[in-house]
């Protein structure tokens, strides 16, 4: 079986199964969290280190399917094109976590937060797994088309 560096979310999202904080991966990318992973994982927060940028961080793709599962925190901005769709979850400045010594109550920016218990992730609905190659695919990039790179 060839799998791609993406369909390695797919193979271990249901090892991790639900999360209450994820730090979302390569500031948001169109391919930093492939959908199927982020369904598994159902992250009550979840954390864009993006920054000022010109590359399209966060993806509104990506935003959008957390923002639907739990609160959104994005550090320092976003790209132009994407600001005023993230613009209510941006903080100037780092965001802060704290976890209480028993792990069952955290903190995020100041805002309380219950960690959900095993039997009450296993009670929430959605998929628990992934295959490899269940992600979306990119139109417009050539592995994922069978076409050959153009220099």
């Amino acid at each position: 079986m060839r799998i791609s560096y993406n369909d390695i979310e797919s193979l271990i999202a249901g090892e991790i199964g639900d999360v209450e904080v994820y730090r979302v991966h390569h500031h948001g990318s169109h391919n930093s969290s492939n959908e199927c992973f982020l369904k598994v994982l159902r992250p009550e927060v979840s954390i864009f280190s993006t920054g000022k940028n010109a590359f399209g961080h966060p993806d509104p793709r990506v935003y959008r399917a957390l923002k639907a599962d739990g609160r959104v925190f994005i550090t320092g901005g976003a790209d132009p094109k994407v600001y005023d769709d993230v613009r209510a979850d941006i903080l100037e400045d780092d965001v802060e976590v704290i976890v209480a010594p028993d792990g069952k109550r955290y903190w995020v920016q100041g805002t309380p937060f219950t960690s959900r218990s095993e039997a009450e992730e296993r009670a929430r609905p959605g998929p628990t797994t992934c295959q490899p190659g269940d992600r979306p695919r990119d139109p417009n990039r050539a592995e994922e088309t069978g076409q050959q790179a153009s220099d």
